[in-house]
């Protein structure tokens, strides 16, 4: 009933003012002591050029702060601790326990969630993003034939002829579908990154509240990750269905989209496409990249890439479809940093 998304606005305007530089040291300092922070991997240590604390928030951190293993297929997207993880089961998620809600609420595929329109982005727009994007050397020239070809992802082509013989939308009857949740606190690196080599197909902006996504709130409030406001990144890997969540949160300024700086959250009502008097939360605006690549149908993504980031706080969600042989390599309420494996070898 709190008037969360203003009180989030007003608090993004207080975080981005500018702070007189002689105080920027001592108040850094004192906000890295109490939540924790490594100055030292700021990969601009001088704590002077950052003019506000949404700046310091937005910090980036020197790569080789967070060597990414290359010898598992999935990786952590964030620093955060983990949450909660594990199979699946007849596509409800848990939150907590004896809580749990639907992947199709969280993704947007069921009759309770609504497409408000959908946006085609053109492809010279999808290969303008493509090379804006940060990325290693062997990376850049690689055509999209050697993209599936080394990480052994199915063409556009086959991957709709799958799909039209697999009764569940998700899963296919020699998988299992499987989830991860990792939760960033005030204090840790608010970048996210690409957790596998994936093929991003659509996302869909569902703009819900901005509930605080707390540890303890999580234990309280029934289907919190499918009413807050969230961007789902939609498409495929190397065993089928993925999907990447980053959710927005109370005082989460925005949630920043590298690939798609057009989308832009946490907007006053009356900037929003999405009629609120609806009430109906699982609307959604989808983005399609399809225009890309006839062969990709999508946008192709290495593990380790940067895809954005939160103005502060947040949680992200994973859900993906893997072998029924496969493990996690995590523990419940483990701290976890980018690039650490999540996956066994």
């Amino acid at each position: 009933m709190l008037p969360l998304r203003i009180l989030s606005r007003f608090a993004g305007k207080i975080l981005n003012l500018t702070i007189p530089e002689k105080l920027r040291p001592k108040i850094y300092k004192a906000y890295a002591k109490n939540f924790g922070c490594n100055l030292d991997e700021m990969l601009d240590e001088d704590l002077t050029h950052y003019k506000s604390i949404a700046e310091f928030f937005y910090r980036r951190i020197k790569p080789e702060a967070r060597p990414i293993d290359k010898k598992v297929d999935l990786v952590s997207p964030v620093d955060g601790r983990v949450l909660q993880f594990g199979e699946i089961i007849n596509n409800e998620i848990e939150q907590v326990k004896g809580f749990t809600y639907s992947v199709e609420s969280l993704l947007g595929y069921n009759g309770n969630s609504k497409k408000e329109k959908t946006i085609e982005l053109s492809k010279e727009k999808i290969e303008k993003v493509i090379k804006s994007m940060q990325r290693q050397p062997s990376h850049m020239n690689m055509t999209h034939q050697k993209f599936l070809e080394t990480y052994s992802i199915e063409s556009s082509e086959v991957a709709e002829k799958i799909k039209e013989r697999e009764t569940n939308k998700y899963v296919r009857h020699h998988n299992k579908l499987y989830y991860c949740v990792l939760y960033l606190s005030p204090g840790d690196y608010h970048h996210f990154h690409s957790p596998t080599n994936w093929i991003i197909e659509k996302c869909r902006h569902f703009s819900g509240h901005l509930l605080s996504v707390s540890p303890k709130i999580v234990n309280l409030v029934h289907n919190l990750f499918t009413v807050n406001e969230r961007i789902a990144l939609l498409g495929r890997w190397k065993h089928g269905f993925f999907s990447m969540v980053p959710v927005g949160a109370t005082n989460v300024g925005s949630v920043v989209l590298t690939i798609d700086d057009k989308l832009k959250t946490n907007m006053p009502y009356r900037k929003q496409s999405i009629k609120r008097r609806d009430k109906n939360y699982g609307v959604f605006v989808e983005r399609s990249y399809d225009n890309g690549s006839p062969l990709l149908k999508g946008i192709p993504v290495h593990r380790g890439e940067e895809l954005g980031g939160f103005q502060m706080g947040s949680t992200v969600v994973l859900v993906f479809e893997a072998p029924k042989n496969f493990k996690f390599n995590i523990t419940p309420h483990q701290k976890i940093n980018v690039g650490q494996p999540i996956s066994e070898k």
